[in-house]
Order: C-alpha cells, then structure tokens, then sequence
C-alpha cells in the first residue's frame, strides 16, 4: 500500500513545476518516476504524512479516475469488491473520517488473501507432491514386474540345464 502511495506522489512530483514541488523531495524531482519512487520513497512518505496541501494535490489525479470509488472512501461505504490497495492509497490520502479503520480493513484483507494464497500453494505442491509420489511407485511396480519376469525366465533356463545324476554328486563328495 505504502508502495502504491509513493508511486502517485513520485508521478506527481515529475510533472509539478520545480518551485510548486517539496522542498525536501526537489533534489528527486529530475529523476525518473520509478527511480525516483524508489530512492526517494522514504522522503516523499515523510512529506505525504506531514504536509496535507501534498499530499491534496497527490489525491487529485486520483479524485479524477476513480470518482465513484473516492465518494465511497469518503463516505465510509467501501463496496466489497473495490481493491484494497486502491482503498487504502484514497484512504490515506484523502483522510476522511475513520480513514485510520479503512487502511486497517485494507491491510487485514490483503493479508487473508496472502495467506489464502500461500494456502492454494502449498496444496498445489501437496498436489503435486503426491502425483510425483505415484509416479515413482508405478514405476518402482513396473520394475519389480520386469525383474520378476526376468527372474521367471532364469528360473526356466535353469531348469532346462542338463542335471548330472545323483550318483555323480556323491563321487565328487567322496574325492
């Protein structure tokens, strides 16, 4: 979420004329926007939480985009279905009443749906897990069936073998 915030404030930043930006942030203003969001990320947080009139003006591309969704943030009635980065980035931004509760429900919901996530993949590794398991068990079982066979085969070959007679052992047993 925090993320999402310092992108729109550093895509402001490059189009604000120098003396209208920060003046904390103006030494990142002639940085691209994704390098400046990332070494300037910590300043322009410190900026958004301190100066309201900032982070005003970072709001309003957002006011203009997301119209129905900045009326629902304002009003306190988030729809269920609504992104919760995007309702935590309004949120913060815009500060209305109970601003704080909406960040928080945010931050709850994304991290179910990580956890949720981390779920489905380790059953999908479970899943996976046990079809590697059974692929190596028919293979063991098709191996054991070809050295059974094989040992059949020995075993016929072996009894096909011309037997010296009995008498013949004992003559070796008496040398």
């Amino acid at each position: 979420m925090r993320q999402s915030v310092v992108e729109a404030a550093a895509e402001l930043i490059g189009s604000l004329p120098p003396d209208e930006v920060p003046v904390p942030l103006r030494r990142f203003a002639r940085f691209e926007r994704r390098k400046r969001a990332k070494l300037a990320g910590q300043h322009i947080a410190a900026v958004l939480e301190k100066d309201a009139g900032f982070r005003g003006r970072v709001a309003e591309p957002l006011r203009e985009a997301q119209a129905d969704l900045v009326e629902a943030v304002e009003g306190g009635l988030v729809p269920p279905a609504a992104d919760p980065v995007r309702v935590a980035v309004l949120a913060y931004l815009l500060r209305p009443a109970g601003w704080t509760e909406l960040v928080d429900s945010a931050r709850a919901e994304l991290e179910r749906a990580a956890t949720a996530s981390e779920e489905e993949a380790a059953e999908r590794r479970v899943a996976a897990l046990k079809r590697e398991l059974a692929d190596a068990r028919a293979a063991r079982s098709a191996e054991l069936d070809k050295l059974r066979a094989e040992l059949r085969e020995s075993k016929a070959e072996v009894a096909e073998l011309p037997r010296p007679p009995h008498n013949t052992l004992a003559l070796f047993r008496e040398e």
